[in-house]
């Protein structure tokens, strides 16, 4: 896709912030494999197809929603018309404002750039100071066939406020498409956010998720991410522990079969004094699918006191399956704890042997042992609901998994 001659058709005012946007991104371009963080996918293929820009059209897709207040963003654009926000719990604020977000960030790839460009408009979602949200809200993005579409969501969570969130990304049609997502969290003083985004587009479509996070003293922040659909999906996640005693928990799980490609870059920034993260991605692959995991922690000099945890498991149920993983500590400060780690293997022998002697088929006793594996993901997650949801579906995807060489 050309992209300049796609913005070009735009239109937009000689002024625009989305201009600037477009300039950066003429002048670096797309990543490739020479580039540091995309040196095992290279996106090319992916932007093959000739993608088209969105229109206003009706959307030919029943929506199934797991919560009773949803937010519907159709190719990149919100739709109140199809949103529930009659049920919006008590102290959240659901609007959409023109123009996006900042783009002249200087330390992020092409497609950062992309979205400031393309993105027309950014919802934004606020809870008041001191609201205690227990009732989850749940934004689904939906893209039809052939489209390109950019979103943005900027979140800000007041102070000593809590809120739990369900992101959705999913397909309108079984045809190629490329999106490009981005959401900017706020925590502030002594706030909660959790957020669960689940991936589950169709498998010839090419995702970009942007996740940053600013983490405020006192505060926590929370996410788990589930990549289950699309042909190559890749979340670039970035997290600040901007004040003293914040903390953050980084939960990842991607199931892969065919030939799917997941690509998890993540950085976490250590800001503060006293500041805590904890990272666990887990990886279970078929078929000849790829996945790879390239983690940051940085420790600065402030940092004193502070503790990192950051492990990445891999159980692989083919041997045409590959994964890549690079876990990094960058630690400038003294007097910390950090302690990182990463495997690769397969369903253990002896654990299969007892199921199969209670009867139970080989091929079931592999997805068994599988869902065990993942479960790990989300097993302390404090939402009964939320969690049931990412169970569920990972247990659906798993049903769908060739175990491959395994048998």
């Amino acid at each position: 896709m050309n992209f300049p001659q796609a913005f070009s058709q735009l239109g937009l005012d000689a002024k625009s912030p989305r201009r600037t946007a477009m300039e950066r991104f003429n002048q670096i371009g797309l990543p490739t494999r020479k580039d540091e963080n995309w040196k095992y996918i290279d996106p090319a293929k992916w932007l093959a197809p000739q993608y088209q820009l969105p229109t206003e059209n009706k959307l030919n897709l029943v929506l199934h929603n797991d919560f009773a207040a949803y937010v519907v963003i159709h190719n990149g654009r919100f739709r109140r018309d199809m949103s529930n926000l009659d049920s919006l719990p008590a102290g959240v604020r659901v609007h959409a404002v023109r123009g996006g977000m900042a783009g002249d960030v200087q330390d992020k790839d092409g497609f950062f750039f992309l979205n400031s460009a393309f993105s027309n408009e950014r919802l934004v979602i606020e809870v008041d100071a001191g609201a205690k949200v227990e009732q989850p809200l749940e934004v689904v993005h939906v893209t039809e066939d052939s489209m390109h579409s950019a979103s943005q969501i900027s979140l800000r969570l007041g102070a000593r406020s809590t809120l739990k969130m369900v992101e959705r990304f999913v397909s309108a049609g079984l045809a190629h498409s490329f999106s490009n997502r981005r959401i900017d969290a706020v925590v502030n003083e002594s706030a909660e956010l959790t957020l669960c985004q689940i991936q589950e587009e169709n498998e010839r479509t090419f995702n970009i998720n942007h996740v940053e996070a600013t983490v405020a003293t006192k505060s926590q922040f929370q996410i788990v991410t589930l990549s289950l659909g699309g042909g190559f999906a890749r979340h670039n996640i970035h997290c600040q522990l901007a004040g003293t005693l914040a903390r953050t928990s980084l939960h990842h799980l991607y199931l892969l079969k065919d030939e799917q490609n997941a690509d998890f870059c993540t950085l976490v920034e250590h800001q503060e004094p006293s500041t805590f993260s904890h990272q666990l991605a887990r990886g279970i692959l078929s078929g000849k699918s790829k996945g790879v995991f390239n983690g940051t922690v940085k420790m600065e000099r402030k940092a004193l006191q502070s503790e990192a945890v950051q492990l990445n498991r891999n159980l692989m149920l083919d041997d045409r399956a590959e994964v890549y993983t690079r876990p990094q500590l960058r630690i400038d400060a003294d007097d910390v704890k950090a302690s990182h780690g990463a495997t690769v293997g397969q369903i253990d022998d002896e654990e299969l042997f007892y199921l199969q002697s209670r009867g139970i088929g080989r091929a079931e006793s592999v997805k068994m042992l599988a869902a065990g594996f993942a479960e790990t993901v989300f097993s302390n997650l404090p939402d009964v609901t939320i969690k049931k949801v990412l169970q569920e579906k990972t247990r659906a995807k798993l049903e769908f998994m060739d175990v491959g060489s395994i048998i």
